[in-house]
């Protein structure tokens, strides 16, 4: 592959990642920013002498907001007497980031819970290691975190009732460690029962750089956390370093940001911590749920608190141990209207004090839209005039400012009754600036909204209802994007992307000066099973004329795509370069191809390419789109290594071979220091070899097996004040071998030119790396030095 065509494809891909990563780091947020009153304070909790010699790196402290500047003094021993959270800071994360949690939480206790416990939060300092990238952290984290809930649980016992349980909230990696203390041995489950995680990869890691990450999850798979409420929010599109698909967690409450009534927007992954409604909805939830100087043991309640605050948004939490409210009244407040043709009316419409009723019948589901700012609004009755409560099934709509209340209704919910009544809107919520309305209708059924590439247009000249849904059945894998373009000729329009399996996708409302258009991102963030189908809900006044466009937003798809598959990129240019250039593109698609065919066909058992199948990630072009970058990059690799070859060729006018012996004979000790060390000797020995050659030989392949232990590298540099020496070291047997083979073959001469025989079994290895390292990046060591090995027995039987 021409450097020309290299440069082409890679800038291609810079467009497409690169334009959401500026995006994230310097665009304009969405989300509301979190301010303190006061100067924040993080006051040290001091633990043993034993503990702080153990993890000298780490660090507890107690969040606190004041005149004094922060880590001023320690926590006085029986001074605390609230309810106990802790924050887990995750990859590379401060612990200072606990502080929006902990403001909001301090401001609301003063306005709205006044009666009710502050939150003591407290945060560890996990010296902001590089936690998921390097495995060798985590279990020393997880063991850290689980002595600070024992000690953090001591300072109550001053208490005649001291809280028996934490309250963790976790920011990416962080939200991993809270839910390996369940695996490890000296950890009390009963101690932590709600877990808050943020932006956290659940599923899978992001890329498994060694061993030890990958059996940390592998370790995780058979945790039981039955008793446990775990919130897994993802912070949607923006977020680019943690894709919302890994996030997921089975048995949790999973979501994204933009599906948080009054937030509704996308944050990027450091965002999330700071997005002020978000975390508004998330404190409110807690103090809900307080019971004494804890969260409230019932699961039950906490799961349904937690869903209807951060998917319905309404402030009442659905009834549990409470019976369902009652309604009595008489036949006169009641004014009868026809849901079936929609009915509407502002403020005053029925008179004050009234109440509409509509007659259930049909089998179409009814919708009820109301501003009201009344908690009790919706009822359904028997003939005896008997009611019950169902308000608590509403749920919030834009303005983010205003209470815009929806509850739909089907058939299976009103079984025995005959009399849905609504309350008219006497009260409004106190920030609502506009007349109070009602809207009543039933919709006869849904309609379908093809999708197509080249785009396709649908025009509703007589909506049935003012609450309609479009089902979107050409919308099925996570790196489709569209974009739709509502356009109303008589009223403002609202929508929103429903997905039932995942609440991901923000209501969308008009612009204030484009009112009557509407521009809907129509994307998914995880993929759809194969049982589910999206919707989408478009409301809008009723009899009012409506347009839908639907185009393919194909730069959305790129970005998407970029996101998804750049953590692939790694082991299929090393697989180029092992392949070598010696054969045309076109092999080398049909290759992939049939690889793909005999990985899908189950011939070749336990590929990584099956596990990104299962997850409705991997489709028949996906390998030829990776292979293509990744030919791209590996050219453009070569070509900068032949080019610093020959620079360090001018500079060092002739010592190259000298300076060479002494980079790659530093290698061993520096493995036995840290294997990225080892491989920094390694890289810049063969640097100065290839310069003496005149041929780059098998710089590419090691240049790849340093980027991989590059993250072993950092978690040494972070480490040094408390240890010389990287331990775990995962990459430290293998490393050692490479170096190994790398001397050896320095000490046999130059690289001979591949023959066509040795050019098959390079092409195999090649093929087998890419089936057993897409998802396990870590395997790369032990192709690359396979491929050393078998360089080193070409030049041994030459020779």
């Amino acid at each position: 592959m021409s450097l020309k065509y290299s440069l082409v494809v890679l800038l291609l891909l810079l467009f497409c990642g690169g334009r959401l990563v500026l995006e994230q780091f310097y665009g304009d947020q969405d989300c509301e920013m979190t301010w303190m009153y006061q100067w924040p304070q993080y006051l040290a909790v001091p633990l043993d002498a034993t503990v702080e010699n153990s993890y000298p790196q780490y660090g507890l402290f107690l969040y606190a907001e004041g005149d004094k500047r922060e880590d001023a003094i320690d926590v006085p021993q029986g001074s605390l007497s609230g309810v106990p959270v802790l924050f887990i800071p995750g990859n590379a994360g401060s612990h200072r980031q606990a502080r929006s949690s902990a403001s909001i939480a301090l401001r609301m206790h003063s306005a709205e819970f006044s009666g009710a416990h502050y939150f003591d939060f407290f945060t560890v300092k996990l010296n902001e290691e590089l936690s998921g990238l390097f495995g060798g952290v985590l279990l020393r984290q997880t063991e850290y975190v689980c002595v600070c809930i024992r000690h953090i649980l001591s300072l109550y016992s001053h208490l005649s009732q001291p809280p028996r349980s934490v309250v963790i909230i976790a920011h990416s990696m962080g939200g991993v460690v809270a839910r390996a203390l369940f695996t490890y041995h000296g950890f009390n489950a009963s101690t932590v029962h709600t877990i808050i995680a943020m932006a956290s990869p659940l599923s899978r890691p992001v890329i498994s750089f060694d061993s030890l990450l990958h059996g940390f999850y592998e370790r995780e798979g058979v945790v039981n956390m039955s008793h446990v409420t775990l919130v897994s929010i993802a912070g949607g599109k923006r977020d680019v370093m943690v894709p919302t698909a890994i996030t997921p967690h089975q048995g949790a409450i999973n979501l994204a940001s933009p599906a948080v009534p009054r937030n509704w927007v996308s944050s990027d992954h450091r965002a999330i911590v700071w997005c002020r409604r978000l975390q508004l909805a998330l404190i409110r939830g807690l103090f809900l749920l307080q019971d004494g100087r804890e969260l409230t043991r019932d699961k039950t309640r906490r799961d349904l608190t937690l869903t209807h605050l951060l998917l319905r948004g309404t402030e009442i939490p659905l009834p549990t141990t409470k019976p369902a409210a009652v309604l009595q009244f008489k036949s006169s407040q009641v004014v009868m209207v026809n849901a079936t043709d929609g009915w509407s009316s502002l403020r005053g419409g029925v008179g004050a004090g009234k109440y509409v009723g509509v007659q259930l019948s049909g089998h179409a589901p009814i919708h009820v839209i109301s501003n009201t700012g009344q908690r009790s609004w919706v009822f359904l009755c028997d003939q005896t005039s008997n009611c019950s409560d169902v308000s608590s099934r509403a749920s919030l709509l834009p303005p983010k400012l205003g209470v815009v209340k929806a509850v739909s209704l089907l058939p299976g919910d009103w079984e025995g009754k005959s009399l849905l009544v609504i309350a008219q809107p006497t009260k409004l919520h106190p920030k609502s600036v506009k007349k109070g309305f009602l809207s009543v209708h039933q919709c006869i059924g849904d309609d379908q909204l093809p999708l197509s590439l080249w785009g396709t247009s649908l025009t509703i000249a007589q909506p049935h209802c003012s609450l309609m849904n479009f089902s979107l059945p050409g919308l099925q894998e996570v790196w489709e994007s569209y974009t739709a373009v509502i356009s109303s000729s008589c009223g403002e329009v609202v929508a929103t992307l429903s997905t039932p399996w995942y609440a991901h996708t923000p209501i969308t409302q008009s612009h204030p000066s484009h009112p009557h258009n509407l521009s809907v991102s129509l994307s998914l963030l995880v993929p759809t099973p194969s049982s589910h189908t999206p919707h989408l809900l478009i409301w809008s006044p009723p009899d009012c004329p409506l347009t839908i466009r639907v185009t393919s937003d194909l730069l959305e798809s790129l970005d998407k795509l970029s996101v998804l598959y750049t953590p692939l990129l790694l082991p299929w240019v090393t697989a180029v370069c092992i392949a070598g250039s010696g054969w045309s593109l076109g092999i080398e698609l049909l290759a992939v191809t049939t690889l793909y065919g005999l990985t899908s066909n189950g011939w070749i058992p336990y590929t990584d390419w099956q596990l990104l199948s299962a997850s409705r990630l991997w489709g028949a072009w996906t390998p030829l789109l990776v292979h293509l970058i990744a030919r791209a990059i590996a050219s453009l690799l070569t070509h900068m290594t032949r080019l610093i070859a020959a620079l360090l060729h001018k500079i060092c006018c002739g010592r190259e071979t000298y300076i060479m012996w002494v980079w790659l004979v530093m290698g061993v000790p520096g493995v036995m220091v840290c294997s990225g060390v080892g491989g920094v000797c390694l890289l810049v020995g063969w640097l100065f070899k290839a310069s003496a050659d005149g041929q780059v030989g098998l710089l590419p392949v090691i240049v790849c097996v340093e980027v991989l232990t590059v993250p072993a590298l950092g978690s040494w540099v972070k480490g040094l004040s408390a240890q010389s020496q990287l331990y775990p070291d995962p990459h430290l047997a293998g490393m050692l071998a490479t170096v190994c083979v790398a001397l050896a073959t320095a000490w046999q001469g130059a690289p001979l030119h591949k023959d066509r025989h040795t050019g098959y079994w390079e092409a195999l290895l090649a093929m087998m790396l890419l089936c057993y390292c897409t998802v396990h990046v870590y395997r790369i060591t032990g192709f690359v030095l396979a491929y050393m090995t078998l360089r080193l027995v070409e030049l041994v039987v030459a020779s």
